[in-house]
């Protein structure tokens, strides 16, 4: 993997620095962050907040990936704070006003024996600043707390934050986590008792005074800078500890919901008539705990533009994204950071997250319940569906590999196993595009269902593929399904991925990993079916008695082989870095076996030279063209020039820690090992069937030889490498299996008429 470092330090090399820019003062807009904790999308769509969906009339509306660094209370609100995903700690709603009292101590003396220094002009101060330091430079991502608000303090931008969480007794300030600078610290706000009302009717007598929090808010119309504003009830509500009853627990929900969209609604009254340049965002930091629980961690976000009295109306409505995720009503937690600062003219590169904008549509918010239905059913469905099917693949290669090391024993029954055997292992090869393709039946939430489209797809293309490849040529229904495979995938990924992104063995928005191009599962499918795929058509276009192939048949495999390599390179299309070193590093093994029956050094030079090539002109294109819609690859190399190698190391680390990770205790690493174990063997003992191999189909012998190259640098080079190398070997394994076992029955049959 050196080589890997090497190309990205000549890349960064070429990368100009950049400075932050500001606007003078007086031309910025005010920005309104209001903090709607444990609100889900299904309140907005399915409950009476027209505040909130008016809202999204005045700019858009969408989806947020919720994902923290961890567990940790305060985490969701120092995600956004930080731009970053970040964990809270113990002390994490610990932040008060300097005139408060803590433990029985001032404060303002309080911070300054924790810090070392003084608060000077703040307001507001966090007293669990330096312990969130100590764990975001701990963590396997780390993250720097108070990012966005040291920004705007060097920006010399005002920032207030207003409202709180208290239960009784816990002070529960976690929206300061959102505005503080790296020294815990907020110039102006109250999130102190002022913002409380007490309510006897509320669980435990403490509730938000939106009366109190209007006034506040209002204050800051027409004065530029942020406000950030904690709208906490459905957090206090859910935070309490005797559980409620179901019906109390709804009703005081709906309560708090109606409050928050009648406050809402008079601040944007108040916004309408001013004349004054308003942005607001309407934000849940965090979903609410049953979809927490069920691991469904999206968030509605709401984003207004108010021009002023006197100007037009602002965005339009319609669908928010960015380019961290290039989907249309999907985008990240992230954004929330580098968005604020754009609009307050901050321009400070180098932020996980890129900003968010509004693409025009109709029925915003049938549209986001849509999405996010399509999002949370294949979330849900995605283990059951393909764990079982890799429980099948493992029993389908240790079966039969014992039929071949016992096949003798087997003899009088092997025309039935090997029968048997051709239709299982296409199936296995069929399931993968099956996956793909069913997107384009109509969505079924019951899981029986699901494996019923599932079958009925992998049945009719393991049946094309058998009947397309005639009767007196088994073998060559597996080159027509590896080669439909690859066809299909590289189409896909040249359409921008519709199908793959609504896959199960996609990539998982909620998961938050990748959320465009190429993933890791179908990348390993792309590169194991096109290596099959190129080895079958070389046999089947090879004259008998030939010690060779044609030119024409190689020239169409490599244009073919440099087809995938550019989709997997593009910034545009696969967008997988991993992926095109596995591929240019496969591709450039099988060309070498393909020509000259071994790798040599000049083949194994040639292709470390492609693959500097074809990676430093991608990360040059990535930078260049597109510019602030640059890959995570693009943003990845901004990075590590901005700050030197360490990033760089510290990239590779993590990815490291990742795939050993899934390696310890993911099913994808017994699926990989044992097919990866079962085909060396294979292509050793029992030694006269591989040369039959060899001499019957010589070149798809070389391309599963090549193919394991490709999966082994799969492994080494990716993030998730044994998910990308577990998915190579399905379509590689299984012809080899088959391949072998054909061979067996030839060699019985050949003795038997012997006798």
């Amino acid at each position: 993997m050196l080589f890997v470092p090497l190309i990205f330090v000549l890349v960064v090399c070429s990368i100009p620095g950049s400075s932050n820019a500001v606007q003078a003062a007086d031309e910025l807009p005010t920005v309104f962050l209001f903090l709607i904790d444990r609100v889900g999308l299904k309140d907005i769509t399915g409950g009476d907040l027209p505040a909130i969906r008016n809202l999204a009339a005045w700019g858009g509306a969408g989806l947020l990936n919720a994902r923290t660094g961890g567990r940790g209370l305060g985490a969701p609100y120092a995600s956004l704070g930080s731009g970053e995903r970040a964990v809270g700690g113990t002390a994490s709603g610990l932040a008060f006003h300097v005139e408060e009292t803590y433990a029985g101590q001032p404060v303002a003396r309080l911070y300054e024996a924790l810090h070392g220094e003084a608060a000077a002009d703040a307001a507001i101060v966090h007293l669990g600043a330096a312990e969130l330091h100590a764990l975001g430079g701990a963590q396997e991502r780390p993250f720097s707390p108070g990012r966005l608000g040291e920004a705007l303090r060097l920006a010399g931008i005002p920032v207030a934050v207003y409202g709180n969480a208290d239960t009784p007794g816990a002070p529960q300030r976690f929206a300061v986590l959102v505005a503080m600078d790296r020294a815990g610290r907020v110039p102006a706000g109250n999130v102190g008792a002022e913002t409380l009302v007490v309510d006897p009717t509320w669980p435990f007598g403490l509730r938000t005074d939106y009366a109190r929090l209007l006034e506040f808010v209002l204050q800051h119309v027409g004065q530029p800078g942020l406000v950030v504003v904690d709208l906490a009830d459905l957090a206090r509500l859910e935070a309490v500890e005797l559980p409620l009853a179901a019906e109390q627990f709804a009703a005081h929900r709906k309560t708090a919901l109606a409050r928050m969209d009648a406050f809402l609604s008079e601040v944007t009254a108040a916004l309408q008539e001013s004349a004054g340049e308003h942005y607001v965002l309407v934000v849940a930091p965090q979903p609410p705990m049953a979809d927490v629980s069920a691991g469904y961690l999206l968030i509605p976000a709401v984003l207004a533009h108010f021009p002023g009295a006197s100007e037009p109306r602002g965005m339009g409505g319609g669908l928010l994204t960015s380019p961290t995720t290039r989907r249309t009503g999907l985008a990240a937690n992230t954004d929330i950071a580098p968005t604020i600062l754009h609009w307050l003219g901050v321009e400070e590169p180098g932020w996980a997250g890129r900003t968010l904008s509004v693409v025009p549509a109709e029925e915003v918010w049938e549209h986001l319940e849509a999405l996010y239905d399509q999002i949370t059913r294949i979330h849900k469905q995605r283990l059951p569906v393909i764990q079982p099917y890799f429980f099948v693949q493992l029993g389908a290669v240790l079966l039969s590999t014992a039929v071949l090391v016992f096949h003798n024993s087997l003899s009088r029954h092997l025309g039935v196993i090997v029968r048997v055997a051709r239709w299982l292992h296409l199936a296995l090869i069929s399931f993968p595009l099956a996956l793909l393709l069913l997107p384009l039946f109509p969505p079924a939430d019951a899981l029986p269902a699901v494996w019923g489209q599932i079958l009925v797809t992998a049945l009719a293309l393991t049946v094309a593929a058998r009947v397309a490849a005639g009767r007196n040529d088994p073998v060559f229904a597996f080159t027509l399904l590896c080669t439909a495979t690859a066809l299909a995938l590289a189409i896909d990924a040249a359409a921008g991925a519709p199908l793959m992104q609504r896959s199960h063995l996609g990539y998982d928005p909620i998961g938050g990993s990748r959320y465009y191009g190429i993933g890791n599962e179908y990348m390993g499918v792309l590169i194991g079916s096109a290596a099959v795929a190129a080895g079958g058509w070389l046999d089947k276009t090879r004259r008998p008695g030939e010690p060779g192939v044609r030119r024409g048949p190689l020239g169409l495999v490599a244009l073919s082989f440099a087809a995938i390599v550019f989709i997997l390179a593009s910034p545009v299309h696969g967008v997988n870095l991993g992926g095109t070193i596995a591929a240019v590093v496969g591709f450039g093994a099988l060309g070498a076996l393909f020509v000259c029956g071994r790798i040599t050094w000049r083949s194994a030079v040639l292709t470390l030279a492609a693959l500097v090539v074809v990676i430093g002109l991608a990360s040059l294109y990535d930078l260049g063209a597109l510019n602030e819609g640059h890959s995570h690859v693009g943003g990845a190399i901004q990075q590590v020039s901005r700050s030197g190698a360490d990033p760089l190391w510290t990239i590779f680390e993590r990815k490291l820690a990742v795939n050993v990770r899934l390696i310890r205790l993911t099913i994808w690493s017994r699926a990989f090992f044992i097919s990866l174990i079962a085909a060396i063997g294979l292509m050793i003992y029992p030694p006269r069937l591989m040369r039959r191999l060899v001499h019957t189909h010589r070149y798809l012998s070389l391309a599963i030889r090549g193919s394991l190259i490709a999966a082994l640098t799969a492994l080494a080079v990716n993030d998730s490498g044994i998910v990308a190398a577990a998915t190579l070997m399905i379509p590689v394994v299984s012809t080899l299996l088959y391949l072998m076992l054909e061979k067996s029955v030839r060699a019985e049959n050949g003795r038997v008429l012997k006798k």
